[in-house]
């Protein structure tokens, strides 16, 4: 009986310690109420003889990129900086940095709720920076 008692102990603190992490790595950071969002454009643009869905904010168009690399189970948060805006009229699709890089060259856009769960990586087009982070995967 002992046994058994020791086992569900366990088998509660290891649920326990999955739920801590699985939340640790899939909440994001918000706007704060001080802070004045920047407010992204998505419009189709054309990009290497392709029309695709781009993002404009302050004359940078940005275009669709890959996605990021996967640090573990559902680990994807460490990949985002600070959040910055989001779409005109859609407030569930926010825009991030990309932790470490300037948001003049890349940003995440992010889907509230959305499956994958990792958004999508975008690219300023005006960016002179050829080097591609390595938290990136290229679609």
């Amino acid at each position: 009986m002992k046994n058994i008692i020791i086992k569900i102990i366990a088998t509660c603190i290891l649920i326990f310690s999955f739920i801590l992490v699985y939340n640790n790595n899939t909440k994001l950071k918000t706007l704060s109420k001080e802070t004045i969002p920047m407010l992204y454009d998505e419009i189709t643009c054309q990009y290497n003889n392709v029309n695709t869905k781009c993002l404009t904010y302050n004359n940078i168009i940005y275009v669709p990129y890959g996605s990021i690399k996967p640090k573990g189970i559902n680990s994807y948060r460490y990949a985002y900086g600070e959040v910055l805006g989001y779409i005109v009229n859609n407030d569930s699709v926010r825009i991030y940095e990309l932790a470490g890089y300037s948001n003049s060259e890349w940003i995440i856009k992010y889907t509230i709720n959305s499956k994958p769960k990792e958004g999508i990586v975008y690219k300023g087009v005006t960016s002179t920076n050829k080097n591609v982070p390595d938290i990136v995967v290229k679609r």
